[in-house]
């Protein structure tokens, strides 16, 4: 079988105005990488060893927030902190403000009046670190730098659209790590076991060097501690809001749905082209390596 990759829109994701701004208090948790930039951001030591960060962000509808991380060295084969890690919190302000490339743009200040950092709304349930540059924070192989809403919020709405020029590139590379049990009920033929939490990922694509036509695509993904890997052809398309990759693969009754967000960050959409949702330990995105 082969392994096609088509872009679709995703029209349940209605574009809104200033209107759709949340109004009431919404907590938002999730992991994300401990790199220089994320320290600097949340007042860390830059000599700090952190493998990640754990965020528990709750927006008060006041215009107030309250942030509390964990962070420090993962401790193997658990989702914690070796010696239970470090805790910090973060009080302040925020404003919700629209720019050229964000229609909801959440700035965080502590409550000295200074800057933390920016979080853009891509739903009403999934949010994501900015960097200095205004752009998404690219996270690795291991964590994101997406925050997901704690207790889904009904009637997605997606305030972005996708971004970002198709690259010429041969061989894109995308990686990371996401729940295992809605992707395992999308596509029970993976045969995830019950215990099975996380899934790592892998997704090359290729293309034709002279036309720069998509050629194949190679997904890993190691569920239960075990690599698969699996090769299969590609295709994009693109529409006015939204940039979506179907993958089919071999032994999936039902396509992979991943939709760009700019160049460097894809995230998981479900049968019904809405983006996944992820918890306090990992989000439904892919990092291009």
């Amino acid at each position: 079988m082969k392994c096609h990759i088509i872009v679709l829109l995703v029209v349940s994701m209605a574009v809104s105005g200033s209107s759709s701004i949340n109004k009431s208090s919404f907590n938002l948790v999730g992991s994300t990488p401990g790199d220089s930039a994320i320290k600097k951001m949340l007042g860390i030591k830059a000599d700090a060893v952190i493998d990640f960060i754990r965020w528990d962000l709750l927006i008060n509808k006041d215009e107030t927030f309250r942030l509390s991380i964990q962070y420090g060295e993962n401790q193997p084969n658990t989702l914690g902190f070796k010696q239970g890690g470090t805790g910090q919190i973060i009080e302040g302000k925020y404003r919700v403000s629209a720019s050229e490339n964000w229609e909801q743009l959440y700035t965080l200040q502590r409550k000295d009046g200074k800057s933390m950092l920016n979080l853009v709304a891509i739903t009403a349930n999934i949010f994501h670190v900015l960097d200095d540059q205004s752009q998404l924070l690219v996270g690795n192989a291991g964590w994101s730098y997406t925050l997901n809403r704690e207790f889904v919020e009904a009637g997605e709405v997606a305030t972005f659209k996708s971004s970002g020029a198709q690259l010429a590139d041969t061989k894109l590379i995308f990686e990371g790590r996401t729940p295992c049990r809605e992707i395992a009920l999308l596509h029970p033929e993976m045969k995830a076991s019950s215990d099975c939490f996380k899934i790592k990922w892998r997704l090359i694509l290729n293309r034709d060097a002279q036309s720069g036509l998509p050629t194949t695509c190679t997904t890993r993904n190691i569920v239960d501690n075990q690599p698969r890997d699996v090769v299969g052809t590609w295709q994009l398309l693109k529409s006015p809001r939204a940039v979506i990759y179907q993958l089919k693969l071999p032994g999936l009754k039902d396509p992979i749905l991943l939709m760009q967000a700019d160049n460097n960050i894809l995230y998981f959409l479900d049968e019904k082209q809405h983006l996944l949702i992820g918890n306090k330990d990992f989000s439904f995105t892919l990092n291009r390596k």
